[in-house]
């Protein structure tokens, strides 16, 4: 598993050279564990009731968050890898007493119904170090092994596809249109681990199977939504950058070491990745951020190294000497990080450092940037703006969920914008927490949360969103939706890019109740370099279903007439108003009111969620309606994105009304633009620039 007798001194030579650092300090990990391994855990974290069940202390939901001496199955696995480069036999007794260890703590947790991790980590790496002394482990130890795992790993399942299920407890059962790393993925583990051992050839080939069937439709699932511009599964970074690479990694390297099969020749969606990593990135003198579209955190939107530089060195290693441009671009990526931070981890897949044996030489990567300023993802539903690629260019992002699009940690944000320019402008609000409030399925998940488009109907049902509170469910009588989105439903896309200006064009009407909806379509374009023209047709099917625009901001805005602003570090947005005629533009936010929605404010836990004061997480918005009820609405507004060190004025914009259509004639960027709205409820928008 991972790597064969034959590339084994490959691995030991990158060990004892290029990835000493790794080595070392994981040998000291190694030789300061305690000989010997006891079942103990942090009685702060995990208590034992006074009938005997023991259970969780939040913000604590799993073993390997309270166990003092770790689970096991990562010990083994190092110590196991340890003993065959250095036929150390002390190694060799580590392996096999932290082995042995992990087995008790998974059968303790099952019988305790108990999570030992949301990951499996643990549960494989036990794995691997049964793989790796099978040479040395005698036909009892093998047999007591192998058993054991074929039983845990059946026991935890989350589906019926095998022998049914014993575990209650809430685990990750995610399948393979997920991140895939839940307790589905271990069925191919375990399968192979025993495969043909002759100790349970059956169930090891059930289960090999199953596992290597869904790890298939997961690496084609990839590939289908990464399409030719590496998208991988979900727009939420906090993911798709660190926890779904390496199931993707792993497999690859599985196949190779185990069956000789060079998936790479088959799956690109890794070669393509560092492309969507790119985009996603805002550069920034002090760390890259990104956008903060779907579950993340927003507490600085600082993208942390994290994974991001394993997977991109992986992606050199299983790609790099066949394409020159995407090992450009994992050198120029890598170089976003501190030289500290671009290192190679082994949390995830424990012999990583190790198992780069193919990379390529260095190379600067400049050269690899895109010159254009536009890129549509629809395999995750992103399209990306920009003027430059600089720390004082102007950064976009439009959110719009196409046929085939993933949904994977997908708000009901359909229409939603994000711009930057040196600091978040117009953002993405509220927060995921640690999940120990109702923010996340109440506020944070709904359309209300995001730049976007409201349809308000009495009684409406609040869509369903994962993130219950710590304490359980919300009680009876749960909020009614606060006017926004209650589908995934597709939208009809168009885009367009060209020298002066980009855009998109989202029919979003399926993605709201059509009860209340018989129209949603957003028009977003970006005149380059820093302005922005929003357009919106809204049609109700009653006149008095209030319809609103909304725009957040992480301070309070300042409103004056027509116009708006909004900062955020050293950033200012300026906005107008130029349709419709007759309009209300309120202010919300601020303490008490800066996650209000279906009545009421969702505050985060005061003390289990107290990190997140000063977070990125929009504690203000605009709320822009028609003045008179009407089943149509249609919105006009100009957005400029601007330098507070370098300040510019929105242009002065002369407006006509003529057959139907809005007029809209302003100078911008030494050019004179022309701008065409059809005002019924299926026209569109044109743009000419001379």
């Amino acid at each position: 598993m991972l790597f064969t007798k034959e590339t084994l001194p490959a691995l030991k030579a990158r060990a004892f050279g290029e990835a000493k650092f790794a080595l070392e300090w994981n040998k000291k990990k190694i030789d300061e564990l305690p000989s010997e391994p006891k079942l103990d855990w942090d009685h702060s974290k995990l208590l034992t009731l006074p009938d005997g069940t023991l259970k969780f202390k939040p913000p604590n939901y799993m073993l390997n968050q309270c166990m003092n001496e770790g689970i096991g199955g990562r010990n083994a696995a190092v110590a196991a890898f340890l003993y065959l480069i250095t036929e150390d036999a002390k190694y060799l007794e580590a392996a096999k007493k932290w082995m042995f260890h992990s087995l008790d703590v998974y059968e303790w947790a099952n019988k305790h119904q108990l999570m030992v991790e949301w990951a499996m980590r643990e549960y494989i790496q036990t794995l691997y170090a049964y793989d790796w002394l099978w040479n040395v482990l005698s036909p009892e130890e093998r047999t007591r092994v192998y058993t054991r795992m074929v039983q845990i790993t059946r026991f935890i399942q989350s589906d019926n596809r095998d022998v049914g299920r014993g575990a209650t407890y809430r685990r990750n059962g995610g399948g393979y249109k997920t991140g895939f790393y839940g307790v589905g993925s271990l069925r191919f583990y375990t399968g192979l681990a025993g495969y043909g051992d002759g100790i349970d050839d059956q169930a090891a080939e059930t289960l090999l199977k199953l596992g290597y069937d869904d790890h298939c439709k997961m690496m084609d699932f990839r590939e289908e939504i990464s399409g030719d511009q590496g998208a991988l599964v979900s727009y939420t970074l906090m993911y798709s950058l660190n926890n779904y690479p390496p199931t993707s990694i792993r497999f690859l390297f599985m196949l190779q070491s185990a069956a000789g099969i060079d998936g790479s020749t088959r799956w690109q969606h890794l070669r393509l990745f560092p492309n969507w990593v790119f985009w996603n990135l805002i550069p920034d003198k002090v760390a890259a951020k990104e956008f903060g579209a779907g579950d993340g955190m927003h507490k600085t939107n600082n993208v942390p190294a994290g994974f991001i530089p394993s997977a991109l060195y992986a992606c050199l290693h299983l790609y790099g000497k066949k394409d020159p441009q995407m090992r450009a671009m994992c050198q120029h990526l890598l170089n976003c990080f501190p030289p500290k931070e671009r290192i190679v981890r082994s949390t995830s897949i424990v012999l990583l450092p190790f198992l780069l044996t193919d990379l390529p030489a260095e190379q600067e990567g400049t050269g690899a940037l895109p010159k254009e300023g536009f890129r549509h993802f629809p395999g995750v539903g992103e399209v990306f703006f920009r003027s430059g690629h600089g720390v004082k260019d102007t950064y976009a992002l439009f959110l719009v969920r196409e046929e085939g699009s993933s949904i994977q940690h997908h708000h009901y944000d359909q229409g939603h914008f994000t711009i930057y320019r040196r600091g978040f402008l117009a953002l993405d609000s509220g927060t995921r927490g640690w999940v120990h409030n109702y923010q996340l399925p109440f506020y944070y998940s709904q359309t209300v949360a995001h730049n976007s488009l409201l349809i308000h109907m009495p009684d409406e049902k609040m869509p369903p969103y994962w993130g219950e509170h710590h304490e359980g469910k919300y009680p009876e009588p749960r909020p009614k939706c606060h006017g926004g989105q209650d589908s995934y439903e597709p939208s009809t896309v168009t885009t367009g890019s060209q020298e002066e200006f980009a855009f998109v064009r989202a029919d979003m009407s399926k993605a709201y109740n059509a009860k209340k909806c018989e129209a949603a379509v957003r028009e977003f374009f970006h005149l380059r370099p820093d302005l922005f023209l929003v357009v919106d047709r809204v049609v109700s099917t009653k006149p008095e279903y209030l319809k609103q625009w909304l725009i957040h901001s992480q301070n309070e805005p300042k409103v004056d007439g027509t116009d708006f602003a909004m900062e955020h570090g050293k950033g200012r947005l300026r906005g107008r108003v130029l349709w419709p005629e007759q309009y209300r533009l309120e202010k919300i936010g601020g303490p008490g009111k800066d996650f209000w929605a279906s009545g009421k404010n969702w505050e985060l836990h005061p003390e289990l969620e107290k990190d997140f004061a000063g977070a990125l997480i929009g504690h203000w918005r605009l709320e822009l309606s028609p003045a008179v009820e009407d089943n149509y609405a249609l919105f006009v507004n100009l957005l400029l994105a601007e330098d507070v060190e370098a300040p510019q004025q929105l242009p002065a914009v002369t407006r006509k009304l003529a057959d139907g259509r809005i007029l809209l004639d302003f100078d911008y960027a030494g050019k004179h633009w022309s701008v065409t709205a059809e005002m019924d409820s299926v026209g569109k928008t044109t743009i000419k620039v001379q």
